[in-house]
């Protein structure tokens, strides 16, 4: 019997400030642990938002690209009057229509629309005229450029910027993707 009450007066627990070293330390853990998943994962958003718009960048080129393959006559830019915000074809779909891509910056996010219509597109805004016989195809959105430069008569510049959708902690608006493409229309002679 006194070996075990010997025992038992041995056997001490932790003491409050090894328990309170373990649990500082437990915590400088977690908390680097959060911190790590925290940066990894807006890491990863950041990544895949710029793949993401730089595949919607690829996309609304190729649109682009196909109005121009179909359009017989390039109206707007004219040669000299470079630096546009839109573009304003004839297609050979109908002699009468006309195709209007056109960056809208007086709302936000700014957004590239193609306008098809049979009536006639304001050759100074590249917007629609109010009618109902046009359909209006949302091309792009968040851009932050658009400019199209008449290089020859048949040959286009266009250059396109899309920003970040979030805002950084300046209040701005990182530009994810920006290419500058030179696009031919084969059938305007």
């Amino acid at each position: 019997m006194k070996q075990q009450v010997k025992l038992i007066q041995n056997n001490k627990g932790f003491t409050l400030s090894e328990i309170l070293a373990a649990v500082l330390i437990m915590s400088m853990m977690m908390i680097a642990i959060v911190s790590f998943v925290d940066y990894s994962s807006r890491i990863w958003r950041t990544g895949q938002e710029a793949v993401n718009n730089k595949n919607y960048s690829r996309l609304t080129f190729d649109l682009i690209n196909q109005e121009l393959m179909e359009a017989e006559s390039i109206i707007e830019p004219t040669i000299n009057n470079n630096n546009k915000k839109f573009l304003i074809l004839h297609t050979k779909r109908n002699t009468e229509k006309c195709s209007s891509i056109t960056l809208i910056d007086d709302i936000t996010p700014s957004k590239i629309y193609l306008y098809r219509g049979s009536d006639k597109i304001n050759n100074d805004t590249g917007k629609k005229k109010n009618s109902s016989t046009y359909t209006e195809i949302l091309l792009a959105k968040n851009v932050n450029t658009f400019t199209v430069t008449r290089l020859s008569t048949s040959t286009v510049q266009i250059t396109l910027a899309i920003e970040s959708s979030e805002e950084d902690e300046d209040g701005n608006h990182d530009i994810i993707s920006s290419d500058t493409m030179i696009l031919y229309a084969p059938m305007i002679r």
